[in-house]
């Protein structure tokens, strides 16, 4: 080391790097995109059911309003 150079003696140290922790790794970045990818699908179910709930209220809406006008003209 030169005088030059601050790094802590402990960054010269190489630790190896078993089969199994390389396995672990790459299993838990599995994992965090599995569950990435269920947070987008739940939002997505959720904008879709928003969609179709917002579709039913204007269709019963629509349905009430046509009943009630059809009602209003009737002569009796």
């Amino acid at each position: 080391m030169s005088w030059g150079d601050y790094r802590p003696v402990f960054y010269e140290v190489r630790v190896p790097e078993s089969k199994k922790d390389k396995e672990n790794s790459v299993a838990s970045v599995k994992i965090f995109f599995v569950v990435v990818a269920f947070m987008i699908l739940a939002m997505l179910i959720t904008w879709l059911e928003n969609i179709v709930y917002a579709w039913f209220d204007k269709a019963t809406l629509w349905a009430s309003d046509t009943y009630t006008a059809l009602m209003a003209m009737l002569p009796f």
